[in-house]
């Protein structure tokens, strides 16, 4: 069974997870335009955005592994 603290940094873990996925499909789905003048525009911050919580994901799971290993 899992402990508390290992519990609650899991579900963290998944939420960060979910919201990198989500980031990363907004910017997957969304349009990219050519303005007028030339200049792009499209939702890049999304990509790294969504990186970013995905490791912040993965950092987070492992450190509660990790944590939960060195406690025993």
């Amino acid at each position: 069974m899992l402990n508390r603290k290992h519990h609650r940094s899991t579900l963290v873990s998944w939420g960060l997870l979910a919201a990198g996925i989500i980031c990363l499909l907004i910017k997957a789905l969304a349009p990219v335009t050519i303005g007028a003048d030339g200049m792009l525009h499209e939702p890049f911050y999304l990509l790294i955005l969504g990186y970013v919580l995905v490791l912040a994901a993965l950092v987070t799971y492992l450190g509660g592994v990790f944590w939960r290993r060195m406690r025993r």
